[in-house]
């Protein structure tokens, strides 16, 4: 059973411990009240500072998953849905996540319960916002141009920490190159985004297809999502932007093995395009997060999380990279302690069993939380 333990500024032990950059360090102790990482060898003890030794694990900064969605699937009639958001929340600790971003729910519930968890950390935008006749109702009411921006301020004053941008359509599986038109005018995009900056909000996009990637990376997001259909000018220009990337390989993953079989083709020639492009972010320097799109068919919050990094592996990152993509890069986009840098302490450790350097697989075994 997961164990959360708090450190009250004691020292820790440990067989290792894994950075945010994914470098390894042996026989470690770790300061929690901020002081450097220190070989156990080297260590003077002071009996003033008690330890927590814990043995044979691995510890490393807890992992963030940036695109989940709570709400989804919708809670039966009949259950609480307060309480069931809750429990997906809570139960995202027992996989080692100790934040997740929630890209959108169309009553806002996650504005109410990002106030009463303390871990995980959720970072929630309420509604997404879209334009009427567009795709997403499912995820946020729509609003004309004349009421949309207005939200921002809505949102904002309701608690949101960042706005969620429907700008284009999802993946269009009969053609890559058919992909949704952008769903705003560059202009219309352009009045958004900087409404939410304006408020200090950073906006997460939703963006398939050349056209809307390339408007979205124009008008200043923060964070792509999705991003399928990408081609080689569009990666450079992503890379250029700095904008941090989620690319969500498992709900297309799903679609391959369980979705409709008219469907199972396209969707693996979708999911080989869009690792071709990780391979290819990564040797751009195109920053990368992890975000699994939990909630929708197939992919289970929390569960399917190390699936997920499995996938980005598959799509070329290696160990390391995959390491940083799961903590540095998912506390600098939900601005979580340990974001400014790589040296600093996390919101949360990890205690794995095993060393996901060698074997992903170690973090199925989450055996403490230390915040």
């Amino acid at each position: 059973m997961l164990e959360v333990i708090r450190p009250n500024g004691r020292l820790i032990r440990a067989v290792r411990y894994i950075n945010f950059l994914g470098e390894s360090i042996e026989d470690v102790v770790l300061d929690t009240a901020g002081g450097p990482v220190q070989s156990w060898a080297s260590l003077s003890p002071s009996p003033e500072r008690g330890f927590l030794d814990l043995g044979p694990l691995t510890v490393l900064p807890g992992l963030v998953d940036c695109h989940v969605h709570l709400a989804l699937p919708p809670p039966r009639l009949g259950d609480d849905a307060a309480q069931v958001l809750a429990g997906r929340l809570a139960g995202c600790l027992d996989y080692g996540l100790i934040a997740v971003r929630d890209g959108g729910d169309r009553l806002g519930s996650t504005l109410d319960l990002k106030k009463h968890q303390e871990l995980p950390r959720l970072v929630a935008c309420g509604p997404a916002l879209h334009p009427p006749g567009s795709y997403g109702t499912f995820l946020g009411p729509a609003f004309g141009p004349e009421h949309i921006i207005d939200q921002i301020a809505e949102l904002a004053g309701k608690g949101a920490d960042q706005i969620k941008i429907l700008v284009t359509g999802p993946v269009n599986l009969d053609s890559l190159e058919a992909i949704d038109t952008p769903h705003f005018s560059a202009r219309a995009l352009s009045r958004l985004v900087g409404e939410a900056h304006r408020r200090q909000l950073k906006v997460m996009a939703h963006a398939n297809g050349v056209a809307g990637v390339r408007m979205a990376l124009t008008c200043g997001i923060d964070s792509l999502e999705h991003g399928y259909g990408m081609d080689e000018d569009t990666l450079a220009q992503l890379a250029e932007s700095g904008v941090t990337w989620v690319p969500t390989l498992a709900p297309m993953a799903a679609l391959v093995t369980q979705g409709p079989a008219n469907l199972r083709e396209a969707a693996a020639a979708a999911l080989a395009g869009q690792m071709r492009d990780i391979s290819r972010a990564h040797s751009l320097g195109i920053k990368i997060a992890v975000g699994t799109d939990a909630g929708a068919p197939g992919v289970v919050h929390g569960l399917s999380y190390l699936w997920e990094l499995q996938l980005l592996g598959q799509g070329g990152l290696q160990p390391a990279a995959l390491i940083r993509a799961a903590t540095f890069e998912g506390a600098r986009l939900l601005d979580l302690p340990g974001r400014n840098s790589p040296v600093d302490l996390p919101l949360a450790f990890i205690a794995v069993a095993g060393n996901p350097l060698e074997d992903l697989e170690a973090l199925k075994h989450v055996h403490a939380v230390i915040a």
